[in-house]
């Protein structure tokens, strides 16, 4: 499957290559990164937080070996610069010891002026071979300044490059602490995020109900809108309605009067006769 996806891709690009020579190619080849961007974004979000937060993680473990490994370079180089240093001290001792011998030779030249004979070191030799190994001790000499000075020059330049190793060792712990605390920050602030997420999933959502409460209120207001306006009815009727209301109700009454007495006349009129 995966052979099959990288020869698709190879094969795309490779159209987008051919593509590209053309204006309405060049115009594909950027819409294609653009899309291909955007897909990658899309893959680098679809990664959980703590799958990344864990990645992280052990990318900062993982750089332990590579400390080692730089730490065990450190110690060989340290070494191999003790050596060179002893090396560089017993040069410079030759040398000293090479440049006496020498000025004890001339200063033998000197002193025997134009005698065939020169004793130098308690032997006489004759004055020609003096000469000739007095002038091969000097070449002998000079060459090995050059080679100490050399030496000197490369031993200050490893030691530079030592002190900068450790440097770098310094550097490297104090960053990685301080990375470890970023993680150790960002790890924390996700599970505040995740409990907050969790809280708020069974929080009761009471909107809903607020609306109900809402819809009874008005509905109580009109009601009471509704019997205040019948009261006020009541109290601000037409006047002269009500006063005829008023005749007529005492009308009725005297009409009911008259009514239930007439029985007890008719009853006096019986008796009389």
């Amino acid at each position: 499957m995966m052979k099959k996806i990288a020869i698709a891709a190879v094969a795309v690009a490779a159209g987008l290559l051919i593509l590209g020579a053309t204006g309405v190619g060049r115009k594909a080849c950027s819409f294609a990164r653009l899309g291909w961007n955007k897909v990658e974004k899309g893959m680098e979000d679809a990664i959980p937080v703590e799958a990344e937060l864990a990645r992280l993680k052990s990318d900062l473990d993982g750089i332990e070996p590579a400390k080692k490994k730089h730490m065990s370079k450190m110690a060989e180089e340290m070494v191999a610069l003790d050596n060179l240093r002893h090396k560089v001290e017993a040069q410079r001792a030759s040398l000293n010891e090479q440049e006496k011998a020498i000025r004890k030779t001339r200063e033998a030249l000197k002193t025997s002026g134009d005698a065939q004979f020169v004793t130098v070191g308690g032997q006489e030799f004759q004055r020609t071979v003096v000469e000739t190994r007095l002038t091969r001790a000097f070449e002998t000499f000079k060459i090995g300044k050059e080679s100490l000075k050399s030496q000197e020059q490369l031993l200050e330049q490893r030691e530079a490059a030592l002190e900068n190793a450790r440097e770098q060792l310094r550097s490297f712990d104090s960053t990685k602490a301080k990375l470890e605390v970023e993680v150790a920050k960002l790890e924390a602030d996700l599970n505040n995020l995740r409990t907050q997420q969790q809280t708020s999933r069974l929080h009761v959502d009471d909107s809903r109900l607020g609306e109900i409460k809402a819809g009874i209120d008005k509905v109580r207001t009109r009601i009471e809108v509704q019997k205040t306006e019948l009261k006020l009815q009541a109290q601000y009727s037409d006047p002269i309605i009500k006063a005829t209301e008023e005749a007529k109700t005492g009308d009725s009454l005297k009409e009911i009067d008259a009514y239930f007495a007439k029985p007890k006349d008719d009853k006096a009129v019986v008796e009389q006769k």
